[in-house]
């Protein structure tokens, strides 16, 4: 298995075994549920979701996100 995206992922191999499609949802719902904080929930769709070569599945997209220790959303400079 390559490196790259879940949507690629799926066309290289023409579907998912069973086994590999629960393993990658268990891995994005437990990333999900460790989230950073941000003003957008991530776009949990196959182009945000990367599979390295040992099937660890990583959610690339939160969105705009805040620090949880600093005031405000935004500085200047």
């Amino acid at each position: 298995m390559s490196p790259g995206g879940l949507e690629g992922l799926i066309r290289e191999t023409k579907g998912l075994t069973a086994g590999k499609a629960i393993s990658i949802a268990k891995q994005v719902a437990e990333g999900y549920a460790k989230r950073i904080p941000g003003r957008y929930p991530p776009g949990l769709k196959p182009q945000n979701i990367m599979v390295d070569k040992e099937g660890a599945a990583k959610i690339m997209d939160f969105g705009i996100a805040r620090s949880l220790r600093a005031a405000g959303m935004t500085a200047r400079g």
